[in-house]
């Protein structure tokens, strides 16, 4: 896989801290109990910078993406802290926290058809979030900015009758109409076909090149992670368990899960005669388990994996695991 500033250090890859997660927890009370459906996440991205976060379906990478946007429902109870721009969200007033939304954080979600709309055309729904941000773009020129001709059409047309390439260009011309600091990207490319999630990859990697804001990218798609972002953050059943470059990551993996994940998703370039999968599937919040959440499906498990691992630091690179895989010397490092 290649990756993105293979010879960059972390520190030097993050300007300014955009967005700072300190020891946040998330529970759903009334549908979960008691378990924490994002447990103590501790997370940065600096400006300008592409942090990925990646994991199967259930592991709470949509659920960190509302809690970040400040979206999370009425029957969430969150703990900690979310710091935009140095300050913690969650002590904001409603109002302040309104304003963030599209001003400061802008989102762009995975499913087009349902986030836009199907009764309203293009050119209203873009009007509209132009009218109430004050931007000086009009909805026209967003759509150019996003790279979609034939504007005129568009503007009138309602999303069941633009592609679903089209419909992804006008989510993002949506998120940006704010000129956002930091833009939430939720598995934007899911319902695409490959060629054309590669044109929204580059879309979005131009936009962010050109206006400058950081990209929180939320995958399961390594491959896409590996060609377009510089950190990664792997999650699993709503636990960080390993962070770093995203090219050192991927090829060095530390923590049994990312090894896993890789080997299923390179096992069939490689020519094995059959893909190489992970056993079993992410428990339901409800069961998580104590100690390591990974521990009923890892290889390398013991009775010290009943005790939650503490977070080793080495330069660059965190994970959480009483046994990782030792570090390898087949990735540069300086």
């Amino acid at each position: 896989m290649s990756g993105v500033d293979t010879g960059v250090r972390m520190g030097e890859l993050m300007g300014e801290d955009i967005l700072e997660i300190e020891n946040l927890s998330v529970r759903f009370p009334r549908r979960y109990g008691p378990v924490s459906v994002l447990d103590n996440i501790n997370l940065s991205i600096g400006s300008g910078e592409r942090l990925a976060i990646v994991g199967e379906s259930g592991c709470g990478k949509s659920i960190l993406g509302l809690a970040v946007s400040d979206l999370l429902p009425s029957s969430a109870v969150a703990n900690g802290r979310i710091e935009f721009l140095g300050t913690d969200v969650r002590s904001m007033s409603k109002s302040r926290r309104r304003s963030i939304r599209g001003q400061g954080i802008g989102i762009v979600y995975q499913d087009a058809m349902t986030s836009l709309n199907p009764g309203m055309s293009v050119g209203s729904q873009l009007t509209q979030v132009c009218k109430r941000s004050g931007a000086e773009a009009t909805p026209a020129e967003l759509l150019e900015s996003v790279r979609l001709g034939e504007t005129r059409r568009i503007l009138r047309a309602k999303p069941y009758q633009l592609s679903g390439g089209q419909r992804q260009r006008v989510l993002i011309a949506l998120a940006l109409a704010r000129n956002p600091r930091l833009v939430v990207a939720d598995e934007p490319t899911t319902a695409l076909d490959v060629t054309v999630q590669a044109q929204i990859m580059e879309l979005l990697l131009n936009l962010q090149s050109n206006l400058g804001f950081a990209l929180l990218f939320i995958s399961h798609d390594l491959a896409l992670v590996s060609e377009f972002t510089q950190r990664i953050a792997i999650m699993y059943a709503g636990q960080i368990v390993e962070t770093g470059l995203t090219t050192e990551v991927l090829q060095d993996p530390r923590h049994p899960y990312t090894a896993g994940l890789v080997s299923a998703s390179v096992s069939l370039e490689e020519g094995d005669d059959e893909l190489k999968s992970i056993p079993g599937q992410v428990r339901r919040p409800e069961s998580f388990l104590e100690g390591c959440r990974f521990r009923d499906r890892c290889e390398r498990v013991t009775e010290i994996c009943s005790v939650r691992p503490r977070v080793e630091e080495e330069p660059g690179r965190d994970f959480a695991c009483h046994h990782p895989y030792a570090k390898t010397a087949s990735v540069g490092r300086n």
